[in-house]
């Protein structure tokens, strides 16, 4: 019952929000308050937080990317160069690279993304409740792992590992598919916003003719484009920052994005159980229901 109650409660304020929305766009388009105006609520809303983590994360992704290239001579954020190589590996000229290495290489990706999966329910975000700060906390375990095994084989296994789970903590804001470790699927997404907004924007007399659901369409793709964007720099930026960790600070340059990522899961921790008094171990994120909303209401 407790439950059931909080999703009304849910949906009563998600319909509160529309009817402001609708409110808002009318004034904004001259529209007069008797007339019956259909109005979509927007799908992509990603609170700052979450972008300004998920910016964070991305930045240690590209530094330990770089790191992992320049010390351990791999590349452990993504997988597709990887699997790759393991094509060509098979190949009777392809010596040069040890296909039963790379695929291992991959399964450690993999298991770093499985353990995720053991305490993050959900692909969407769910701010305060999952446990972020699990995978955090373990994906900076294994980085500081990773830096410990640098001179030893296991390092890209351990670096692998660390990636995969990170990747897999949150991979849908608002509707929209992320990665905080890879940015192959970033710029596919940049590029397919980018043409979309040209399309409508044509389309509709550079926004004259925009109608209620234009706006609200317009507004989520150039949501969406801009938290990409900001990702896609944090990534550059990581990387760039990779490069000058490691001239000054070889294997060790691991330890910077370990220190930066137990310390977001740390005070998430602090956050989760000691101000909104959760569980350490809570499940609730796991069993709850992400029910998709695309509601449209007749706002007087």
């Amino acid at each position: 019952p407790q439950r059931e109650q909080e999703a009304i409660d849910v949906v009563a304020e998600l319909e509160g929000g529309v009817k402001k929305l609708g409110k808002v766009a009318g004034n904004l388009l001259g529209l007069e308050s008797q007339e019956e105006t259909e109005v979509v609520a927007r799908k992509f809303t990603v609170p700052y937080v979450v972008r300004a983590g998920g910016a964070v994360l991305t930045m240690c992704a590209g530094t330990v990317n770089v790191t992992a290239f320049l010390h351990l001579e791999s590349f452990t954020s993504h997988t597709t160069g990887t699997l790759s190589k393991v094509g060509m590996g098979l190949h009777p000229d392809g010596s040069q690279f040890d296909s039963g290495a790379l695929i291992l290489m991959i399964a450690s990706f993999v298991a770093g993304s499985c353990a995720c999966g053991l305490f993050i329910g959900k692909n969407k975000v769910h701010f305060g409740l999952a446990l972020y700060d699990l995978g955090l906390l373990s994906a900076s375990f294994l980085t500081i792992l990773t830096f410990l095994t640098a001179e030893t084989g296991v390092a890209k296994y351990l670096s692998a590992a660390a990636c995969g789970l990170q990747n897999g903590l949150c991979t849908e804001w608002g509707g929209a598919a992320i990665r905080t470790t890879h940015v192959t699927g970033l710029f596919t997404d940049t590029g397919l916003l980018i043409g979309r907004m040209l399309s409508m924007l044509a389309r509709k007399g550079c926004g004259k003719k925009f109608d209620v659901i234009d706006c609200g369409l317009f507004a989520d793709d150039k949501a969406k484009l801009s938290v990409l964007t900001i990702l896609g720099f944090s990534y550059f930026f990581g990387a760039y920052m990779g490069a000058v960790l490691y001239n000054s600070m070889q294997a060790a340059a691991f330890l910077v994005p370990a220190a930066i990522t137990g310390t977001m899961g740390t005070a998430y921790l602090f956050y989760r159980v000691k101000i909104l008094h959760h569980r350490l171990f809570s499940d609730e994120e796991m069993e709850i229901v992400d029910v998709q909303c695309d509601v449209v209401l007749d706002v007087p």
